[in-house]
């Protein structure tokens, strides 16, 4: 709608399409206006795209996972000790960047506060199952003679027999 722009104040109302946070504004005052172009850009913000550069070595990991499991968890860099907020992915890349060897892998998370913004850097993290048959053990339980490393481990979660396990 056009209107008077010689004051901070416009006698007409522009109406958005949709409720959302204004990103840009195309235009200042006294500007005579081309209706072909955006004089607002609006988004909402309660919903932000994510993408992930992910090593084409771990993406047969990703397809594999069946899509009720297809969660990451978002960190963002900015902000190193905030609590990861959590989200699923949808869509990974059919196309491996030369230069990194990456595929970007598309996905969703929630922003219902508004706190993140458009464009920042995150850091996501698939937890991923372990094959059949191994078990994750800490670096801190592992007893190594040089050549070979050992656990101990109990048949019976409170008791005192340990039995030693060469692990490969």
């Amino acid at each position: 709608t056009y209107g008077d722009w010689s004051s901070d104040v416009c006698s007409s109302d522009l109406l958005s399409p949709m409720d959302g946070v204004i990103l840009e504004k195309n235009f200042t005052v006294g500007d005579i206006i081309d209706t072909s172009h955006d004089m607002f850009k609006v988004a909402d913000l309660s919903r932000l795209g994510v993408m992930a550069n992910v090593y084409e070595e771990d993406l047969l990991k990703l397809v594999a996972l069946p899509p009720e499991k297809r969660q990451w968890e978002i960190e963002l860099q900015s902000e190193p000790g905030l609590k990861p907020r959590h989200g699923y992915f949808e869509s990974i890349g059919n196309v491996i960047d030369p230069n990194q060897h990456t595929a970007i892998v598309k996905g969703w998370l929630n922003n219902p506060d508004g706190q993140l913004r458009v464009g920042q850097f995150v850091t996501v993290t698939v937890e991923l199952p372990n094959p059949a048959g191994w078990v994750v053990v800490p670096t801190s339980s592992l007893a190594d003679d040089g050549s070979r490393s050992y656990v101990f481990v109990t048949p019976q979660k409170d008791s005192m027999i340990f039995s030693r396990r060469e692990i490969r």
